[in-house]
């Protein structure tokens, strides 16, 4: 299981902190398969914000953001984003909201702090599990 004490947060984009802070927070996605009915470990989580995304991936126990839009009707794109190719034929994977961060929806939040509650909701919850 990922730690959440484990995680070195790299941020590429410092001013995007300060933007981030004003902007009121709108959702958060995981990745869903639908054919087994979990959370698909390992996946990116995707911060939906009013006037913006931030994408986190999880690798080398670092968290990586990248911000930008992200269309998540296009199920194609998902295996790009899994670094996994193409899904393998038993794979039903979409985008589906996850409720972890229900309670910061509207405010305006700091997104490490976001991610640090993300991080101790998501192990307590079983969400960042390495194994299905």
């Amino acid at each position: 299981m990922l730690e959440f004490n484990d995680f070195a947060l790299r941020y590429g984009d410092e001013d995007a902190h300060e933007r981030f802070a004003r902007m009121p927070f709108a959702d958060l996605l995981c990745v869903w398969d639908c054919y087994a009915g979990t959370w698909t470990a390992g996946a990116p989580v995707l911060m939906r914000f009013e006037d913006d995304d931030v994408l986190v991936t999880f690798a080398d126990n670092c968290a990586f953001m990248t911000i930008g839009a992200i269309d998540t009707t296009d199920a194609g794109a998902l295996p790009r984003l899994l670094d996994a190719g193409e899904p393998d034929g038993d794979a039903c994977l979409c985008w589906r909201r996850c409720g972890l961060l229900d309670d910061f929806i509207g405010e305006r939040c700091n997104v490490l702090q976001l991610l640090a509650v993300l991080l101790e909701r998501g192990a307590k919850s079983r969400l960042f599990l390495n194994e299905v």
